[in-house]
């Protein structure tokens, strides 16, 4: 049993060394992505404009796995209108201008699988999230908040090989919001475009 559990051991340690040697083959030590989006939405009241940066670091692990860390930044801002204003006037609230903002730290550890057809190279991902928030508007600024503990992030993604060592990418993630609604937990989503560099 002892003697089964040492070749098992080996084999693992073998399949693993292969592996490696694969991804350091391609010339890929490390992946060096920057992402980012802007999204402007109208309501009755108000317009809404949301935009987001980051960077991600991918350590490849084998030819089709790799850890990820990352890190994001997203801010919103909420700018009410004329009617809006109308409405606070006539309830003794006189300002000039109002709007709320918030922005939300993210950094990550995920996991992430993909395969390579052709010039594409469809990956999924999962791993843990750790987030801070703060938020402002026209009156007051609030304090900023850490979640009580790490929370999850999943998503999926798209790359198109643009040169040898350079990628395009569009990726789509979700993860758990600050925000309830109607008793129920609802979830951030984020679209985000970017460049990779493999080096």
């Amino acid at each position: 049993m002892r003697l089964l559990s040492l070749y098992t051991i080996k084999l693992c340690s073998i399949i693993i060394i292969f592996m490696t040697n694969i991804a350091f083959a391609q010339g890929k030590f490390v992946d060096i992505s920057l992402n980012g989006s802007y999204s402007k939405s109208h309501a009755v009241f108000s317009t809404t404009t949301r935009n987001s940066y980051g960077l991600e670091l991918g350590l490849p692990i084998s030819s089709f796995f790799e850890v990820a860390l990352g890190h994001t930044v997203t801010n919103d801002t909420e700018s009410f209108n004329s009617i809006y204003l109308s409405l606070l006037k006539a309830k003794g609230i006189d300002l000039p201008e109002y709007h709320r903002s918030s922005s939300v730290t993210d950094s990550s550890v995920n996991g992430s699988m993909g395969v390579v057809v052709g010039p594409l190279k469809p990956t999924v991902f999962a791993g843990v999230l750790w987030r801070k928030q703060c938020g402002s508007d026209s009156l007051a600024v609030s304090p900023c908040q850490s979640a009580a503990g790490p929370t999850w992030n999943a998503g999926l993604g798209v790359s198109v090989l643009v040169t040898y060592a350079l990628r395009l990418k569009i990726t789509y993630r979700i993860s758990p919001s600050y925000d309830y609604v109607r008793n129920r937990k609802a979830y951030d989503e984020l679209i985000s475009l970017g460049l990779s560099w493999g080096i």
